[in-house]
């Protein structure tokens, strides 16, 4: 696994532990910004 790979990794697992705290209405607009 490359740095890249491991720095991408990690932004997304921090990204969906906010998700998971986040009202529903911010889940939706991250998931259309991430698709």
């Amino acid at each position: 696994m490359s740095i890249l790979w491991r720095i991408a990794w990690e932004v997304m697992r921090q990204r969906l532990r906010e998700i998971t705290k986040a009202p529903v209405e911010l889940k939706i607009a991250t998931l259309l910004l991430l698709a």
